[in-house]
């Protein structure tokens, strides 16, 4: 017997069922990452992706939220060198701030909520009052703003 999401969890989160065959191997369910999606689906490509996950690194780094998915100390392991991660986390508000300005604030409001939170289309939709495709759209722009930054 196999255990499946709930219809509520996936109104929230996009999965993939479990797939044996000769492409893959994965016999339990998969939380599938909306930013890795658009990369999937050709709405953005390697460079800007690369950009986002920049952007979530900084955005952990400077909120001190988990570990960073590219597993640098954040504010809980802090303990080993706390002037080297002050020095970090100042560095990446500055950098954050920076991009807010450039690119303006509804676009970095979709980075952070794409990149880093995993918001699903449907709430940004409405949060934009827009369908859940614009919404897709709108986000992949913003998320390619980032490799050529313009206000």
């Amino acid at each position: 017997m196999s255990v499946q999401p709930s219809s509520h969890y996936r109104q929230h989160h996009d999965v993939e069922a479990p797939r044996v065959d000769a492409r893959e191997f994965r016999q339990g369910w998969r939380v599938s990452a909306r930013l890795h999606g658009l990369l999937v689906d050709g709405l953005i490509n390697d460079e800007a992706w690369h950009a986002a996950l920049d952007f979530r690194r900084d955005w952990e780094r400077a909120y001190g939220v988990g570990l960073g998915a590219s597993g640098n100390l954040l504010p809980s392991q802090r303990s080993v060198n706390a002037g080297g991660f002050m020095h970090h986390r100042v560095d990446a508000t500055s950098r954050l701030e920076l991009l807010r300005r450039v690119i303006g604030g509804e676009r970095y409001w979709l980075v952070e909520q794409c990149a880093v939170h995993d918001l699903a289309w449907v709430a940004i939709a409405t949060r934009l009052r827009v369908t859940d495709k614009t919404a897709r759209t709108r986000t992949a722009l913003a998320i390619r703003s980032l490799i050529q930054p313009t206000a």
